[in-house]
């Protein structure tokens, strides 16, 4: 049996644009056209049922495409806003509707409540692929699953909190060389590694890769927060397989050699990971300053410098923790497994293998 939903897109598009605004936004406009042509329907397995999922985005793409063409078209060649063009900003569709489909054998006339469950979980999956295809390109924020057999009227859901806002600040990272480079991963591969990841409609992950997902889901938050920190770690620990809290060295030299950073680079990241370490450590052991729930710069003069601080400590850790993932389903890993070698140097400095 076979349910149908509408997506109403509040969200669609970009928070913050940058000076290579037109590479940046042609491959967001790429990577959706790629889950379009590809993966508008596809199979997935949750607790055990089979489920078709089928979604028609053209108009989100329409709408990106629009969007494209009216900011190439909006400043004269002295650099000066033509106010004409500006105007059609107010003549693009504001909410985006996408049509979904569930579909499954199991289903009956009463199962149009889990067919909903079931498809915000496939949405969940397609906000991590997109994101991890090309971070930054795909925010569900405000996003109303609509009921259109009968009222038409919302679905409560969780997919109106999830924002891609975090994901495109590490994106911006890398624009402006703060960050290795963030060159699009195929759709495909994204999606590949998260239905190899397992069933991520079950409430806890038990293998690595499904606890990867279930921690980036934790950034769809827009606010950045102090407790990304824990997600961040949570993160690199399950990646490299270092005890909480412990072995900074090896968890610096096994970042450096999976995101293949040369020397140079190495030396500049271990800073800004020392930092974040320190940011971590003072958290969970008390000794860090903690901002009143109410600050605001009237109180303060030097708030604003303490919250910037702290933000590009976080940024920096989520940005690290988004770069990893990616290598991850870059090179279709589920694991990494590390080997010590032992090996003596001499007093006349000669290197004998153990």
């Amino acid at each position: 049996m076979k349910f149908k939903f509408e997506l109403s897109l509040g969200g669609l598009g970009r928070d913050i644009s940058d000076d290579d605004w037109e590479n940046t936004d042609k491959k967001i406009i790429e990577t959706w056209q790629e889950l379009q042509r590809n993966y508008s329907t596809f199979e997935r397995t949750y607790l055990g049922e089979e489920c078709e999922f089928a979604f028609d985005w053209t108009a989100p793409i329409g709408r990106l495409e629009q969007t494209y063409d009216i900011y190439s078209r909006l400043f004269d060649a002295n650099g000066h806003v033509i106010e004409s063009v500006m105007n059609e900003f107010g003549q693009r569709v504001v909410a985006p509707r996408v049509t979904a489909t569930v579909e499954s054998r199991a289903f009956n006339e009463k199962s149009r409540g889990r067919a909903s469950h079931l498809l915000a979980n496939a949405l969940l999956d397609l906000f991590l692929a997109m994101n991890l295809s090309f971070p930054g390109c795909c925010d569900f924020y405000s996003v109303k699953l609509l009921d259109v057999s009968s009222s038409g009227e919302s679905i409560d859901s969780e997919l109106r909190h999830l924002s891609g806002h975090k994901f495109e600040v590490a994106l911006l990272l890398s624009i402006d060389g703060k960050f290795p480079d963030v060159e699009p991963i195929p759709v495909g591969d994204c999606i590949n590694w998260i239905k190899n990841a397992g069933d991520t409609s079950t409430t806890t992950a038990k293998s690595a890769p499904k606890k990867l997902l279930y921690a980036l889901l934790h950034f769809g938050n827009a606010v950045s927060s102090e407790s990304d920190v824990i997600w961040i770690f949570y993160i690199l620990e399950t990646v490299f397989d270092t005890r909480p809290g412990e072995n900074f060295n090896a968890l610096h030299r096994r970042i450096c050699r999976l995101l293949v950073l040369s020397d140079n680079q190495a030396g500049q990241f271990k800073k800004r990971l020392r930092r974040l370490y320190n940011l971590r450590s003072s958290l969970i052991h008390g000794g860090h300053e903690i901002l009143h729930p109410d600050h605001h710069s009237l109180l303060d003069s030097e708030i604003g410098q303490k919250q910037s601080k702290a933000r590009e400590d976080l940024e920096f850790g989520v940005a690290l923790s988004i770069a990893v993932v990616r290598e991850m389903v870059r090179n279709q890993f589920a694991r990494l497994e590390f080997s010590e070698e032992l090996t003596g140097v001499t007093f006349s400095g000669a290197h004998v293998p153990s």
